[in-house]
């Protein structure tokens, strides 16, 4: 079901994330989009976010013994794609 938070018409560029954008990434193993996420925080320099994210560790991995909701530092390149899913689009 992750892959229904990305629809193309919603797609923003790496420049334009913003608080409160999805994030998906893709699973190599699952050759799918196998985790969403939403940014917390945006960094000046473009090259990291802070994330808020559930069902997932301290590592930032969903296949664990204890998920929980949590907020990492994830670099953009990591993720597939930005949705904006509230506001302006």
């Amino acid at each position: 079901m992750a892959l229904s938070w990305a629809k193309q018409e919603r797609r923003v560029q790496i420049g334009s994330v913003k608080k409160a954008d999805i994030f998906v990434t893709y699973n190599k193993k699952l050759k799918r989009i196998g985790h969403v996420g939403m940014v917390y925080e945006t960094y000046p320099e473009e090259k990291f976010f802070k994330s808020f994210e559930g069902n997932t560790n301290a590592r930032g991995d969903r296949e664990s013994k204890r998920s929980v909701a949590t907020c990492l530092i994830r670099q953009y390149e990591f993720c597939h794609g930005f949705y904006r899913w509230a506001g302006d689009y």
